[in-house]
């Protein structure tokens, strides 16, 4: 078992976070996995404070591929910044408050977890929203991300590697 807290401080976004995980839950190669998040997120456009939770399983089904699903609830008070015209203060704040179903599956292909010289590691993310409170919302974020190593050398000492992703949100 592992719980990871952590903190994040910057200029536009300041949050606190716990990550929770239990190895081999219920049956081997299977983790129960958890995470919760406040935050404060302050760019130009807008400043959001939320809370984020989530539960789920994550499970191997080899070595090099997982798959993993969960529950997510987000709470949040959004109000706009930039733009706003004749808006006035209760028309700048939104309410969210969203489930979703996160669903990601994962491949790699590379010679080290921590450290990799050679190989590649690919990822596929979709998360349905719907809302329960506030705005009536359905929408849908999806996100695939790949990365690559190659080592130049006959040692591990220098390696050239590369990483793309691309998202988008629909509904």
């Amino acid at each position: 078992e592992y719980l990871r807290l952590a903190l994040d401080v910057g200029q536009q976004k300041k949050d606190v976070g716990a990550n929770f995980r239990r190895p081999d839950w219920l049956t081997t190669d299977q983790d129960l996995v958890a995470s919760a998040v406040i935050g404060d997120d302050t760019p130009v456009a807008y400043h959001s404070r939320y809370v984020r939770m989530s539960s789920g399983i994550e499970r191997r089904f080899r070595p090099d591929v997982t798959l993993g699903a969960a529950i997510s609830i987000e709470k949040a008070n959004v109000v706009q910044e930039a733009n706003l015209g004749s808006l006035t203060a209760a028309q700048r704040t939104q309410h969210y408050s969203l489930i979703g179903v996160p669903l990601y599956l994962k491949l790699d292909r590379s010679d080290d977890l921590l450290n990799p010289s050679r190989g590649y590691r690919g990822q596929a993310n979709v998360i349905p929203y719907r809302s329960f409170s506030g705005p009536d919302l359905t929408f849908a974020f999806g996100r695939i991300s790949a990365s690559t190593y190659q080592r130049l050398t006959d040692s591990d000492r220098y390696v050239i590697a590369g990483f793309a992703a691309v998202s988008s949100i629909e509904g």
